[in-house]
């Protein structure tokens, strides 16, 4: 049914303001408003971010003047779920940007969620596994909270834009007694009950038409670390791990009006194939059939002051 990928989600939004932004206030509130759906797996999430920004420099020169520090409230829907979340940001330098954010989460059971697993040998969490599970009840209301910290790198030379985002969340899941693992579908990764787990989207882009077309390159990775009692045996080597896919990514704005109530509005689009996975490279579905990804961000200010 669904997974969606807060991290593909707030990747799109950083790709789609790569280009240099205009001067800043001392104090503002924003928010980003972000709509997409997904397939292979399918998915819907609707995403709202508002936070405060302070900034930090009064400087103008490309290297300071998006210095700012930030706090936010990050709510999450999807069809299945519902997140909370608080976060707080530091952007020392323009080339730099990290994050702390704890989140709390509910799946109410429903779409086939939540599913968890004693251990990690024979848990099918493939589309049909799911599936499966569903038909004969095996889903479950769980909730619990994750706490993520995140660094993102980028840079821009001339119309190319490079940028790598790593994220490390730590979950913590209230599961059926006797389970360690579970499938967490905003992620689409079999992920510990209590345990860290990482992703990654490093991605190579070219600015074209005025920096109101982004076109290129994206690869994902999604990594879990299982415990030793996720394992039935000793042998703790887990096959198509990590999962990794890669292809194109196009961001479009198709309205831009800097520091308005809405100041932007962004449409998206990804495209990958799968080069590991458990379940989608012709174990369960086809390796041909692409991951697919569309969007729309829509980002304003709601104060400003200096």
């Amino acid at each position: 049914m669904l997974r969606l990928v807060s991290c593909l989600c707030v990747g799109f939004i950083a790709a789609a303001h790569a280009a240099p932004p205009p001067p800043l206030p001392r104090h503002r509130v924003d928010y980003t408003k972000f709509f997409v759906v997904r397939l292979n797996p399918l998915g819907i999430q609707d995403v709202f971010d508002i936070g405060y920004r302070y900034r930090l420099y009064d400087s103008e020169e490309p290297l300071w003047r998006t210095g700012q520090v930030g706090v936010s409230f990050n709510p999450i829907v999807t069809p299945a779920m519902a997140k909370i979340g608080i976060s707080a940001e530091i952007e020392p330098i323009a080339v730099l940007r990290l994050q702390a954010r704890w989140e709390w989460q509910q799946y109410w059971s429903a779409f086939g969620h939540l599913q968890s697993y004693p251990q990690v040998d024979g848990a099918d969490w493939s589309d049909s596994g799911i599936k499966a599970g569903k038909e004969a009840e095996k889903e479950y209301s769980a909730g619990g909270w994750q706490a993520m910290l995140l660094a993102e790198l980028r840079a821009k030379v001339s119309m190319i834009i490079i940028r790598s985002r790593l994220s490390a969340f730590y979950s913590d899941m209230n599961l059926n007694d006797g389970d360690t693992v579970w499938y967490d579908p905003f992620h689409d990764l079999l992920t510990p009950g209590k345990g860290w787990s990482l992703t990654n989207e490093a991605d190579v882009i070219a600015s074209l038409l005025d920096d109101s077309l982004l076109v290129g390159v994206r690869h994902s990775l999604a990594h879990a670390f299982y415990p030793d009692q996720a394992f039935a045996t000793d042998d703790h080597d887990v096959d198509d791990f990590p999962i990794q896919r890669v292809g194109p990514l196009v961001a479009w704005h198709v309205y831009d009006r800097p520091g308005a109530s809405l100041s932007r509005v962004t449409v998206i689009a990804l495209l990958q194939w799968y080069l590991s996975h458990p379940f989608r490279t012709g174990q369960d579905t086809n390796q041909g059939i692409p991951y697919v990804a569309i969007g729309c961000a829509i980002n304003g200010e709601l104060w400003r002051a200096d």
